[in-house]
């Protein structure tokens, strides 16, 4: 049995960098108080897109990148910082 690898919504597949980077946005989010309603709002994505970006479940483009680093107010490279693909 072979395992399936999700697609990310661009068509590329998920990675565990993704994963990686989720969690970052999770962590900045909740550094930040807020609700994943208020940045789903602010971002202009559902709540349950974001919820898929901070679970690694879909891969973000990075002009969302940027406005959920906007949302939470850090700078948009703080959240890739460190991280490795």
């Amino acid at each position: 049995m072979t395992a399936r690898k999700r697609l990310a919504s661009s068509g590329r597949r998920v990675t565990p960098f993704d994963a990686k980077l989720g969690k970052r946005l999770r962590k900045c989010r909740e550094e930040a108080g807020l609700s994943l309603e208020k940045v789903a709002l602010q971002v202009g994505l559902s709540l349950h897109q974001i919820s898929r970006y901070e679970t690694g479940h879909s891969a973000i483009d990075t002009s969302i990148l940027v406005r959920f680093a906007r949302a939470v107010g850090v700078a948009p490279a703080s959240l890739l910082d460190g991280l490795e693909p």
